[in-house]
């Protein structure tokens, strides 16, 4: 066993953050030669799957911000299959940033923490955090409307190649 532990934080605490610390606790004691759904190695380059720690939750949702991040894997709106019970972790769930916005649709689901964004440099650097996943949401689902304006060709457009080409002359020995 490693002494060493993989310090990780987690940015978006979802459903795939739930999965990952339920899976973390639920195969931590797994034999060094088991076979494990979604791994290739109980032990990669010394590091069993025991040596992984979560330092920080982050995450907007007023139903996980001030949670331990134990508890707040499965609070609304996640809804990821529990196949493990994680006990308290001592891991802090603060908030993080909404600069973007929350987009059409995660608005319509969730209600933002109130109070300011934690200081999430100052944090990771305090956990002495080795590793951030993030699972931030990438408004994927909230596609851009389709325009009915038809694409506009390119032709008569200059090419790239076109303006950068030098002059045939230098304007001055340092010009090249």
């Amino acid at each position: 066993m490693s002494e060493k532990k993989i310090r990780v934080a987690i940015i978006g605490v979802g459903n795939c953050a739930s999965s990952l610390v339920q899976g973390i606790e639920y195969y931590k004691n797994a034999a060094e030669d088991a076979s494990v759904p979604g791994l290739m190695y109980v032990n990669l380059g010394g590091y069993h799957i025991r040596d992984i720690e979560f330092t920080l939750g982050i995450d907007i949702n007023v139903t996980k911000v001030g949670k331990d991040l134990a508890e707040a894997i499965y609070a609304e709106p996640n809804n990821t299959y529990k196949f493990c019970d994680v006990p308290k972790l001592n891991v802090p769930m603060v908030r993080g940033m909404t600069h973007d916005g929350l987009g059409k649709y995660l608005s319509q689901v969730i209600t933002k923490a109130p109070g300011p964004t934690a200081d999430i440099v100052k944090l990771l650097k305090d956990t002495k955090t080795d590793v951030v996943v993030s699972y931030l949401p990438d408004q994927s689902s909230d596609p851009p409307p389709i325009s009915s304006k038809p694409r506009p060709s390119n032709s008569g457009m200059t090419s790239a190649a076109t303006k950068l080409r030098p002059s045939s002359k230098p304007r001055n020995k340092y010009h090249l």
